[in-house]
């Protein structure tokens, strides 16, 4: 029986007696093999590649060297101690801003971290032709620079320094006065250091190696600027007037430039309520008060604070000729010298008080100064000039003083000795006279007589 012919993929010779009468595939197999074999050898070389450039160093690498030591084969824990060890530095800095400069003297440390990472990083950075010429460098030995970081309080004492030299407060815009002048000083800005700029700024200089930092500075704004005082409209002078005293009463004197030294300056809101009490506050020993002569029950005794009331009076007399609306005042039960009757104002801190109210569309600044030859003066200055008044003063009545006997023995029988005079009581009417004739009532003040006092001998 015959076999059916089978078709095979390849020719087959009709000459069986050749040899190549018979082939086989392998040559194809291998053909086909070649490019399999060619992409492994290249994932293998890539393999190589990446193990021996780009996987992170588990030791130091051999030959590698820092400031000279060598530290190939350590570990990066070891290293870390080691440069953890290391001694400070002292370096000198130069910080300068604008016109400026100031030389600080610092410490400076291994930057461990910075160091260790350097080493762990070398020849594992950049291209693949940079980390093989890496590569090559390290087999030669490789001497790698300490990182250097400012070691923290010598940093933050050089940053104190810093800010001694160059910061600068703002100064506010105020009202200046000069006799009967007001002007304005005009606000000024500061200026302070940026102190995470400049510790990052010292830290890079200390790094690479520079020896000049640029100090960073912040403005400062003041708090007052020269636009808010001129929005307060204080420009002229309102009224003024002046008492006298008698500087050889020293306590005195010093009651009465106290007192004026704390209300000058003051600055009064439109529609601001001044008291005197509160601002000059408590006359005690505590805050600079003296003992000096004071009205007390009808008769003038020491006591903490004598001669306030000059000041007082002295700036009641300059606020009535400002025109400003006065709240509230009282007279002295007895008379004072200083300044004519029905114009004085006397204070007590918890009782009597002066009070008055800006009643004008500006600020106004009160003004006390005080002259060594003894004169007090007292000026309102504020945005409009009042009209122009005189005052005029009227009494309408006369109280006789009462007669005050007292026995002395030294005195023959019957004599008499008068000690005292006294002083007639008086009721006192105050007005504001205008330009065309007007007058205005503004106060009635009533002062109390003072007893004749009359030594009298026996029997009389």
């Amino acid at each position: 029986m015959a076999l059916a012919k089978t078709e095979l993929p390849w020719p087959v010779s009709s000459d069986t007696s050749s040899p190549q009468a018979e082939r086989r595939p392998y040559p194809i197999l291998l053909h086909m093999a070649i490019p399999v074999i060619g992409l492994i050898a290249a994932l293998l070389v890539i393999g190589l590649l990446t193990v021996g450039f780009y996987a992170p160093w588990p030791r130091v690498p051999p030959g590698i060297r820092i400031n000279g030591i060598p530290f190939g084969g350590w570990s990066f824990d070891n290293l870390g101690h080691a440069l953890a060890g290391w001694p400070p530095v002292t370096k000198t800095l130069r910080l300068v801003a604008s016109d400026r400069s100031v030389t600080v003297e610092v410490q400076v440390v291994p930057d461990v971290t910075a160091t260790v990472a350097s080493v762990r990083g070398y020849a594992r950075t950049g291209s693949l032709a940079e980390r093989v010429r890496a590569w090559r460098a390290l087999q030669r030995g490789v001497d790698l620079p300490v990182r250097h970081t400012l070691e923290p309080r010598s940093r933050d004492r050089a940053i104190d320094l810093a800010r001694e030299g160059f910061e600068q407060a703002p100064a506010d815009a105020r009202l200046v006065t000069q006799g009967d002048e007001v002007t304005i000083a005009p606000a000024v800005e500061g200026r302070a250091v940026n102190v995470k700029e400049l510790a990052a700024a010292m830290a890079d200089a200390v790094a690479t190696g520079q020896t000049t930092v640029e100090v960073p500075l912040l403005p400062v704004p003041p708090l007052v600027s020269t636009a808010d005082i001129q929005a307060m409209g204080v420009s002229t002078l309102m009224a003024r007037f002046a008492t006298r005293f008698n500087t050889a009463l020293v306590e005195r004197s010093h009651n009465i430039a106290l007192a004026a030294s704390i209300i000058d300056g003051t600055l009064i809101p439109p529609g601001g309520r001044f008291s005197f009490n509160t601002v000059v506050g408590p006359r005690t020993a505590e805050r600079g008060f003296q003992e000096a002569m004071v009205i007390q029950e009808d008769a003038f005794v020491p006591g903490l604070g004598g001669g306030v009331c000059q000041v007082s009076s002295t700036l009641y007399r300059a606020v009535l000729a400002a025109g400003l609306e006065v709240v509230e005042r009282h007279n002295h039960s007895l008379p004072v010298a200083y300044i004519p009757l029905g114009l004085d104002a006397t204070v007590s801190y918890g009782g009597q008080d002066l009070v008055f109210v800006n009643n004008t569309p500006h600020y106004v600044l009160l003004s006390m100064q005080v002259s060594a030859d003894g004169e007090l003066t007292a000026r309102v200055f504020g945005g409009m000039s009042p009209e122009p008044v005189n005052f005029e003063t009227v009494t309408t009545e006369i109280e006789a003083p009462p007669v005050r006997y007292l026995p002395d023995p030294g005195l023959g029988p019957g004599q008499l000795k008068v000690v005292d005079k006294g002083q007639y009581g008086r009721t006192v009417e105050t007005y504001t006279v205008y330009p065309d004739g007007r007058r205005r009532l503004v106060s009635v003040s009533r002062y109390r007589p003072l007893p004749v006092q009359v030594l009298v001998g026996p029997g009389g």
